[in-house]
């Protein structure tokens, strides 16, 4: 009995490093944005959920607080959020869906990333007027 315990806790920790170990691609890391560099990518999130559908994984988006004059000059705002992403066209466009919104629909977005995977490019999809509507984010560390 002890054995096949021994066996089984061998299994989970071998199926559970396969798992980590498969879910590492390029885009693993935090990325900061260029223009104003206060918004941040982590895609380290999906080696941390176990996650099953039909989506490639899921990446953790943080901003600093900042006060919008125009849209909401009364309350700071604070967009930071969890998305589960997947790519179609062969990496042209990502599409995100908020964790946090009761939406199920995956909106799509450019995306490319440079040659030297250090920079991804893709058009803005959140609400920070004072960034064009296509953002870069450049890799900060793995």
């Amino acid at each position: 009995m002890k054995s096949l315990i021994t066996i089984l806790g061998f299994l989970v920790l071998l199926v559970s490093c396969k798992k980590q170990a498969s879910s590492e691609n390029e885009f693993s890391g935090v990325w900061v944005e260029t223009t104003l560099e206060l918004d941040t990518l982590d895609f380290n999130y999906s080696n941390l959920f176990d996650y099953s559908g039909n989506y490639d994984g899921i990446v953790s988006f943080r901003t600093n607080t900042y006060t919008d004059t125009v849209l909401n000059p009364d309350y700071p705002i604070n967009l930071s959020t969890l998305y589960q992403y997947y790519f179609e066209n062969n990496g042209a466009v990502i599409r995100l869906r908020d964790f946090l919104s009761s939406s199920t629909q995956f909106l799509p977005y450019s995306f490319s990333l440079s040659a030297d995977k250090n920079h991804i490019t893709v058009s803005k999809f959140y609400l920070r007027r004072q960034l064009p509507a296509t953002v870069t984010f450049r890799k900060l560390r793995d």
